[in-house]
């Protein structure tokens, strides 16, 4: 376990070797003291970068750098816990093949508006996957609404069997963003988006359970799926939307290609 004592340490993160299951290496503020890791003035773009397994980093802040804040790159079984992430393009970011995360109790926030700008972004490249994630009890949101900046995106193919629980996205362009297929979302909650939809589905086997939508152009968009030119099937259950701006409190695109909404 390394702490972090509270203060400003403007200086980039790079993890260096792998824990193992038994002993995952951690990376912790001290007793809640408030540690920053701060890209002011820094010559990188990324602030924490994790290429290696079995690695958990918890209570800190990660603020001020150019690109991402938080990038996961081909790794596994690393865990995000009770972390900030403010003032930087993408707040959390998943490339490469990862599967078996968690990121939980993480607040992103005040992160760039334009266009690109992202909380959490899962984008596998090629043959890559990224699977069996946890995501809960996170919000993404930014200083202003402004157009194509997604709350969290999961998105592509090669995105699977991912679980959202308790997160919330407000005052970004698109809320969630899902791509992906085998994805199940409880009580979320999108609302005050810009740009399209409180919940956008790319693709099939995406259920939602028991979630909000409110004050976004559309509330719930079953959009048409152009990478396999055919519809899309999402399941909702006990979910709730109201004042859509656009007047669209769930839109189904391309129902004549199969697209379905139970």
């Amino acid at each position: 376990i390394l702490y972090l004592r509270g203060g400003m340490y403007n200086e980039q993160v790079n993890s260096v070797r792998s824990g193992t299951a038994n002993a995952y290496i951690t990376i912790s503020a001290y007793n809640n003291e408030d540690a920053v890791i701060d890209g002011s003035g820094a010559v990188f773009n990324n602030g924490v970068i994790i290429d290696h397994s079995y690695l958990k980093l918890i209570g800190f802040t990660v603020s001020t750098w150019n690109s991402t804040g938080i990038w996961l790159r081909d790794c596994q079984f690393v865990e995000l816990l009770k972390l900030k992430v403010t003032d930087v393009m993408g707040g959390i970011d998943l490339t490469g093949t990862i599967h078996d995360f968690v990121i939980d109790n993480c607040i992103i926030y005040d992160y760039y508006g334009g266009n690109g700008g992202h909380g959490i972004d899962a984008t596998p490249g090629g043959t890559d996957s990224i699977y069996n994630g946890v995501i809960k009890n996170t919000k993404a949101y930014t200083a202003g609404a402004f157009d194509n900046c997604d709350g969290i995106g999961l998105g592509h193919d090669g995105i699977s069997n991912i679980y959202l629980y308790n997160c919330e996205v407000y005052r970004v362009g698109d809320g969630f963003d899902i791509s992906g297929r085998d994805i199940v979302v409880e009580s979320c909650s999108a609302h005050d988006c810009s740009y399209g939809g409180g919940y956008k589905l790319w693709r099939d086997s995406v259920t939602l359970i028991n979630c909000v939508g409110y004050n976004n152009p559309t509330n719930l968009e079953l959009d048409f799926d152009n990478a396999t030119d055919k519809g899309v099937k999402a399941r909702l259950i006990n979910c709730t939307f109201w004042e859509s701006t656009s007047g669209s409190n769930i839109f189904v695109e391309q129902s004549t290609r199969g697209s379905k909404l139970e």
